[in-house]
């Protein structure tokens, strides 16, 4: 006589044969042309911008020099989406590429562009004595808020 035993877990351990049948599950639904596709559209869109702009940079923080294949990740030039993947379907879209450093790709995260450019700003004051203090006056004599104020500039 076989026995059916039923487990119910809302989150197996990690090498447990639950989590494997998971992982499974969810590789099944997955894309299996995607790298192809990726690395295909990754690879257009920058010989195009070098082409088009001569050098590789950065276009967040301006770091010049960006390999578009190296193993030295300071100097990788990477895409990143400007609206990320989990609140678009725009995915292999050129229009929504930025090349970006390692470092800036990583620090962006899920963050879309414009919350991205506001955050690298408003860290640039917090680091500069001078601006930050430039910062305070402007705020004394102004009308609205000084968020506001940050968010036109």
């Amino acid at each position: 006589m076989l026995h059916r035993h039923l487990f119910f877990v809302d989150d197996p351990h990690p090498s447990s044969f639950a989590s494997l049948l998971l992982l499974n599950k969810h590789l099944r639904a997955q894309d299996y042309n995607h790298p192809r596709t990726w690395m295909n559209a990754r690879r257009k869109f920058m010989f195009d911008f070098q082409k088009k702009h001569g050098a590789v940079h950065c276009e967040y923080c301006g770091k010049t020099g960006l390999k578009i294949s190296t193993k030295n990740l300071d100097r990788i030039a990477t895409i990143d989406h400007a609206t990320p993947c989990s609140v678009t379907k725009r995915r292999y879209d050129p229009k929504n590429f930025r090349i970006a450093c390692n470092k800036c790709n990583v620090m962006k995260g899920t963050m879309s562009e414009f919350q991205f450019r506001r955050h690298l700003f408003i860290s640039a004051i917090r680091r500069n004595r001078a601006v930050k203090n430039i910062v305070k006056l402007f705020g004394k004599y102004c009308l609205c808020s000084i968020k506001m104020c940050l968010t036109l500039i």
